[in-house]
């Protein structure tokens, strides 16, 4: 068995990896992609102690700004956002949103996640809807909060309906 071994020509290395890196960049053709976890919607920015979502539910439009009190952020392990948890009941209804990712991130890294959201108004409100392809979450550089984007929403005992829709987020 031969092997042989190809010799370049430093100017042609640097070419050939120019190349095969621009390559890299390119789309998938026919509106495919690798990345399935890449989405057109981009998280939204949120003032000190505000929780915000907006976007499409059920065909119909979303936006809400709340307060972030009552809920927390935690990355022991595992990563967990809970909003709304701790509400007043004697006061009017805010929305819910638990999710989790698999692992702590540092600032400014993102990780797909899944869990629930409960919007208190809109579409769909009081209804339980699951959050799973596409949601993602991102944490924010310099103590900006988190940016969220939810997808794969669905509905139904064990999310057996989808929902047409995205929403994004962010919550500080």
């Amino acid at each position: 068995m031969t092997v042989r071994a190809l010799r370049f020509s430093s100017a042609l290395f640097v070419r050939l990896v120019l190349s095969v890196s621009a390559l890299a960049l390119l789309p998938a053709g026919c509106g495919s992609s690798d990345d399935t976890t890449t989405t057109s919607t981009q998280p939204l920015t949120c003032q000190a102690g505000q929780f915000r979502l907006q976007g499409t539910v059920d065909s119909q439009s979303v936006d809400i700004t709340e307060s972030s009190a009552g809920g927390g952020f935690d990355q022991v392990g595992t990563g967990e956002l809970q909003v709304g948890q701790n509400a007043d009941p004697s006061a009017p209804p805010v929305t819910q949103l638990n999710l989790t990712w698999p692992h702590g991130l540092l600032d400014g890294e993102s990780s797909a996640a899944s869990g629930t959201v409960t919007l208190a108004t809109g579409p769909l409100a009081g209804q339980t809807l699951c959050a799973g392809n596409g949601t993602r979450v991102t944490v924010y550089k310099g103590d900006k909060g988190l940016g969220l984007v939810l997808g794969g929403l669905a509905s139904g005992a064990n999310c057996e309906t989808p929902v047409q829709g995205t929403l994004a987020g962010c919550w500080n």
